[in-house]
């Protein structure tokens, strides 16, 4: 069995932490970045949950819940980059002239914004089944929030590179 444990700090009262901030290409509303602990002691009132025998009802629980709903939400945001890119990606190839056809008529082009779409579909419907369980308080018996997140975020770099080609 795992267990993990989460606590919070105080990045001006507690010695041995050091932090930078990391250079993030589209996502600037959260701060991303690395923590260095160097002979950091963090007291046992520090982690969630301390002093909580029911681990259920303890903060650690809300944090996790916090945590995969976020997941989700990045997952959605993946599925509408992907959504677009592929609209966009769409009306060019109907607007785009090779003598008299569209770029649409040429077989391969079509096979591979089919292929796309197939993606963009899956990735939508694990972020729907993750968020359905995340609503109606269901267990997560395979990290579906984790899963959506990853897949819909691959989807959508593989969406917009595909695109732009």
């Amino acid at each position: 069995m795992i267990l993990y444990r989460f606590f919070i700090l105080d990045k001006e009262h507690v010695r041995g932490l050091s932090s930078s901030r990391l250079n993030t290409g589209g996502l600037k509303g959260g701060h991303l970045g690395e923590l260095s602990f160097k002979d950091c002691f963090i007291s046992e009132e520090m982690v969630l949950g301390y002093g909580i025998r029911d681990i259920y009802e303890s903060d650690f629980i809300a944090f996790t819940h916090i945590m995969e709903s976020s997941r989700i939400g990045v997952g959605a945001s993946a599925v509408g980059l992907a959504q677009a890119a592929w609209e966009h990606a769409l009306l060019e190839a109907k607007a785009t002239k090779r003598g008299d056809k569209s770029l649409l008529s040429n077989q391969s082009i079509k096979f591979s914004l089919i292929e796309l779409k197939n993606q963009i579909d899956a990735a939508r419907f694990l972020v729907l089944k993750a968020a359905w369980l995340f609503d109606e308080k269901k267990p997560f018996s395979d990290a579906e929030g984790n899963l959506a997140k990853i897949y819909a975020s691959e989807t959508a770099q593989k969406v917009v590179l595909g695109c732009a080609e």
